[in-house]
């Protein structure tokens, strides 16, 4: 238990609700109610509910980045009731996280018995093959998880199998099934993002705009580095006139971006091999 020891890590997260629920497991999870004569009545904690707790807890925890935590209150979770299929769901992305595969492969499969026609953990248990390249178990649960008419989330797995194939070369699939997720409403961002990579790398420089341009994300080294390479593509293969202004502006824009904020970053590596005087752009 790691709570004790992170206390002021709880209160800065905004986490008060652990307290309660320490109070609860050193309570044996028990509370009391005075009766009308005075006496006392044990009232046990409904564990299913405490367990969800503890879940949503881990959750919180793992968005943080404190993965300790995350883990255990993920265990705790199974200890309030072992039948809790999103505690092991979110152990095994833990343990996945932590690189203790053969933990977090036991986890994907504990929560697959539990619930087996959940195409949600086959999808992320896919993720988890496809990451250790064993890609025909992969393809297998990523193709009973978007047979499934009740999947309620078919973008993320359309994405999910299209960053798949990309791993394995696979790039007309790959196209495919990204195309497919993006057609649904609120797909990955990160869908657009590899579209744009696939069209780069096909040298249709205006789609890979077109794609990128759709993308909502954050902006960090690798898309900066991504936009300027389309940029520049546009501008070796000549756009029209009215738009050359337009790129070289935009291009030094993002030139500036990537030095400034991501100096240390590969990408920034590379900007400054291809492009020697990029001193020029910093001022």
């Amino acid at each position: 238990m790691l709570q004790a020891r992170n206390a002021p890590q709880l209160v800065s997260m905004g986490l008060g609700v652990v307290v309660l629920l320490c109070a609860m497991v050193l309570l044996g999870c028990v509370t009391h109610t005075i009766n009308s004569d005075g006496t006392l009545q044990n009232k046990v904690i409904d564990q299913a509910k405490l367990s969800a707790t503890y879940v949503e807890l881990a959750y919180e925890y793992q968005k943080r980045n404190a993965l300790p935590l995350a883990l255990d209150n993920a265990n705790l979770a199974l200890k309030s009731n072992p039948e809790n299929v999103r505690a092991y769901l979110v152990r095994a992305l833990l343990y996945q996280q932590l690189k203790q595969d053969e933990l977090a492969e036991a986890n994907f499969k504990h929560a697959l018995a539990i619930k087996q026609d959940s195409s949600a953990i086959k999808v992320s248990y896919a993720v988890f093959l496809c990451g250790k390249k064993r890609y025909i178990e992969a393809l297998e649960q990523f193709s009973q998880a978007l047979h499934d008419p009740l999947y309620y989330t078919p973008a993320i797995g359309y994405y999910s199998r299209g960053s798949c194939y990309i791993q394995q070369g696979q790039d007309r699939l790959a196209r495919q099934d990204l195309l497919q997720s993006v057609s649904y409403p609120n797909p990955p961002a990160e869908a657009y993002l590899e579209l744009a990579k696939l069209e780069l790398n096909s040298k249709n420089f205006t789609m890979a705009d077109h794609y990128l341009r759709k993308f909502t994300g954050v902006p960090n080294s690798a898309n900066l580095w991504l936009q300027i390479q389309i940029l520049q593509g546009l501008l070796d293969y000549g756009p029209v006139r009215s738009k050359i202004q337009e790129y070289t502006r935009y291009f030094k824009i993002l030139a500036q971006q990537l030095l400034n904020n991501f100096r240390d970053s590969p990408e920034a590596q590379q900007y400054i091999i291809k492009y020697p005087a990029w001193d020029v752009l910093t001022e």
